[in-house]
C-alpha cells in the first residue's frame, strides 16, 4: 500500500477519535471557546489536510490508484458527515444540511458503484464537487470555533468581529450547500448519459457476439495450419501486379500493386483470389520487407486507380508502377515481364513515359 492510500486509511481512523473527545468532559476554555471544541476542530482539521495531501503525493509519485480513487472521497464522506452531525448535535447547526449532503453522498455514491460494478471504471469528482468538499470542510473548521450557530447573523443581535465571523461561516456554508445540489444534480444528468453509453455498448457487444462463428473459427485456424503445412513459402512475402476486378465500391478498369502480409495470411490469398487478377507476381525486394517491418509503409494495397477526374490512362497508371519499381532497383528484365504480363491481359502495347513525365511515388511514405 503506497503512502496516499496509507494518509486516506488514517482520516477514516480520526473519525471514532473525534466522536468520542465530547465524552471526556475536557473542561476549559481558550479565547473563549470550550477545549473540546478546539480539539475537535484540531482533528477534524488535521483530516481534512491529509485529504488535500494524499492527492498531491498521489499526483507527485505517479501514484494514483482504483483503490485511492475509490477510497478517497468516502473517507470524504465520512469525515464531513460526522462533523456535521456533531455541530448538529453540539452547536445547533440545523438538521436538514446534512440530510441533504447525505441524501447527495448516497446518490453519488450509488452511481459509482454502479460504475465501477459494470465497466470496471471509477467515475471523477467532478467541478461541483471539488467546491463543495473544500468550502465544507473550511465552514465546518469554522463553526466548531465560531460562538455562535449557523445563521446567527440574522437574529439582529451580532456586532463586530463576531458578526464578521459569523458573517463568513454562514456563506462559506452556504456555498457549500449550492454546490452540493448542484454536484447532485450534474451527477444525475453525466450518470444518466454514462449509463445510457454503458447499455448501448452492452447491446452492441451482445449482439456482435451473438453473430460470431466459433466454430468456424476453429475450423478455419485448422485450415491455415494444414495450409501452412502444404505450402513451406506461405511465409514468403510477395508483391503483386494485377487487375481490381469489378465490384460496387470500386471503379472499373483499376489495375494495383498490393503486398501480401508478413508473414503470409488467408487474408492476403483472399485478396489475391477473389479481390484481383493477378497478373505477376515477385518476391519483395529486402528493402520493401523491412519498410513493410517497421511500419513505414503503412498502406496494404497500393492501388493506381484510373480516376475519370485526373483523366489517368492506364499507360500513365503502369507508367507510375514502373517507376517506382526502378526506384526500388527492381531488374529491367522483371520490370519488362510486368508490362508484358498486362499488355497480354489488356491485348495491346503500353506506352511507358519516361520518369521525368510520370508522378513518381515513394512506396515507403504516406
Amino acid at each position: 500500500m503506497n503512502l496516499a492510500n496509507k494518509l486516506t486509511i488514517f482520516r477514516i481512523i480520526l473519525v471514532p477519535i473525534i466522536v468520542i473527545i465530547p465524552f471526556f468532559n475536557i473542561s476549559g476554555n481558550l479565547w473563549g471557546i470550550p477545549l473540546t471544541y478546539i480539539i475537535m476542530d484540531i482533528i477534524f482539521i488535521i483530516g481534512s489536510c491529509t485529504d488535500k495531501l494524499d492527492g498531491y503525493i498521489a499526483r507527485s509519485r505517479n501514484q494514483i490508484t482504483t483503490f485511492g480513487k475509490f477510497l478517497d472521497p468516502i473517507a470524504d464522506k465520512i469525515l464531513v458527515i460526522t462533523a456535521m452531525i456533531l455541530l448538529v448535535q453540539y452547536k445547533g447547526l440545523p438538521a436538514w444540511i446534512p440530510v441533504i449532503v447525505i441524501a447527495r453522498e448516497f446518490l453519488v455514491s450509488g452511481y459509482r458503484l454502479i460504475a465501477v460494478e459494470k465497466s470496471g471504471k471509477v467515475v471523477a469528482a467532478s467541478i461541483w464537487g471539488k467546491l463543495k468538499t473544500a468550502t465544507q470542510m473550511v465552514a465546518i473548521a469554522l463553526l466548531f470555533i465560531d460562538a455562535n450557530p449557523f445563521g446567527a447573523i440574522f437574529s439582529g443581535n451580532l456586532a463586530g468581529a463576531t458578526f464578521a465571523f459569523n458573517l463568513v461561516t454562514t456563506v462559506l456554508m452556504s456555498i457549500s450547500i449550492i454546490a452540493t445540489i448542484f454536484s447532485g444534480i450534474d451527477y444525475l444528468k453525466n450518470g444518466k448519459d454514462y449509463y445510457d453509453r454503458e447499455e448501448a455498448l452492452a447491446a452492441w457487444f451482445e449482439e456482435w457476439l451473438m453473430k460470431q462463428d466459433f466454430e468456424q473459427d476453429l475450423i478455419d485456424r485448422e485450415l491455415e495450419l494444414e495450409y501452412r503445412k502444404t505450402h513451406l513459402d506461405w511465409n514468403t512475402p510477395y508483391v503483386m501486379y494485377g487487375v481490381r476486378k469489378k465490384h460496387k465500391c470500386i471503379q472499373k478498369n483499376e489495375i494495383a500493386v498490393f503486398y501480401d502480409l508478413l508473414p503470409r495470411q488467408k487474408r492476403a490469398r483472399t485478396a489475391e483470389t477473389h479481390w484481383y487478377k493477378v497478373l505477376y507476381k515477385r518476391k519483395a525486394t529486402p528493402e520493401e520487407v523491412e519498410s513493410l517491418k517497421v511500419g513505414e509503409y503503412t498502406r496494404r494495397y497500393l492501388v493506381y486507380s484510373l480516376f475519370i477526374e485526373k483523366k489517368m490512362t492506364l499507360d500513365k497508371a503502369l507508367s507510375l508502377i514502373v517507376a517506382d519499381d526502378k526506384l526500388l532497383g527492381i531488374a529491367d528484365n522483371t520490370i519488362s515481364e510486368i508490362v508484358t504480363a498486362f499488355e497480354t491481359f489488356f491485348n495491346r502495347k503500353f506506352r511507358i513515359y519516361k520518369p521525368e513525365f510520370t508522378t513518381q511515388l515513394n512506396l515507403f511514405t504516406d
